[in-house]
């Protein structure tokens, strides 16, 4: 159980770092540093990833369902 804790939070901060780097490339010492002098701006990458890792286990949870169909119908 713990190992998955660590799985998925090193997945969601995974897509934090790859999120910012897409959106904001060269601009993100930059952007890092507005974010600390103005902490009111600080939540707002947490939330576009909270976002984009809801759509991740939505998607990894529909091919899941869709592998245990397919063992199920090879079993019978």
């Amino acid at each position: 159980m713990k190992t998955i804790i660590i799985r998925e939070i090193a997945l969601f901060f995974g897509l934090l770092l790859l999120l910012a780097i897409l959106m904001h490339g060269a601009e993100l010492p930059h952007r890092f540093s507005l974010a600390l002098e103005n902490p009111s701006i600080f939540m707002h990458p947490f939330y576009w990833t909270f976002g984009v890792y809801v759509i991740v286990i939505l998607f990894r949870a529909i091919v899941k369902f869709i592998i245990k169909l397919k063992n199920r119908s090879k079993n019978r």
